[in-house]
């Protein structure tokens, strides 16, 4: 996660790109998922620190997509072939 972390910020720096801020995002809520999964933090013994953990992997995911969504848009924008 950090080396994608500090790939993607040198990129959004650079662009200024929204592509960029969703990848940071998703970043930052995988980070949230690891260390609710570590310290085992649970809400209720039914949804206990590994459900959450994987509803915060489900949104980290969704983020990582819409950033590939958007620099695909972005990359069509400039003229840039794009498969699929």
């Amino acid at each position: 996660l950090l080396v994608v972390f500090f790939l993607e910020l040198f990129v959004y720096q650079k662009n200024r790109d929204w592509a960029s801020r969703f990848i940071l995002m998703g970043v930052g809520v995988s980070a949230l998922a690891a260390f609710v999964h570590i310290s085992k933090l649970s809400i209720h013994t039914w949804f206990n620190y590994i459900d959450l953990s994987h509803v915060f992997m489900a949104i980290s995911s969704y983020l990582f997509y819409l950033g590939a969504d958007k620099s695909r848009l972005t990359l069509r924008r400039k003229g840039t072939r794009v498969a699929g």
